[in-house]
């Protein structure tokens, strides 16, 4: 039974290194689309005076693979990402420059506006 468990935990692991959380919001007649990384919904982090928290009520939607992100950006006006592996697919696809990419006691944030 112990095996079973740690195979489920594994898994769940794995998915998570490949999933993000997507939330989008209409504002203002703009479309925003929130990502981040699933494992640091939910979390504050500090870094001095900045404070970064990655809201469970702003980013957490539905759970979408990594490689979606494409798409997400052909849809959305503005973008706001989190997390290391959210921002590198980012990066990955070009529609952000690794210059742009802010680190908040370590974790990566980028807004983007696409025009």
């Amino acid at each position: 039974m112990h095996g079973m468990r740690r195979m489920v935990a594994f898994e769940e692991n794995q998915i998570k290194k490949t999933m993000m959380y997507v939330k989008t919001h209409h504002v203002q007649g703009e479309v925003l689309v929130a990502a981040c990384d699933c494992d640091i919904l939910g979390k504050k982090f500090v870094d001095g005076e900045h404070v970064f928290e990655v809201s469970i009520d702003f980013y957490m939607g539905e759970k979408h693979k990594l490689n979606t992100l494409r798409s997400l950006y052909d849809k959305a006006s503005i973008l706001n990402l989190a997390g290391e592996k959210t921002i590198d697919k980012a990066i990955d696809e070009g529609f952000v420059d690794e210059g742009n990419v802010i680190e908040i006691a370590g974790v990566k944030h980028a807004q983007v506006v696409v025009i």
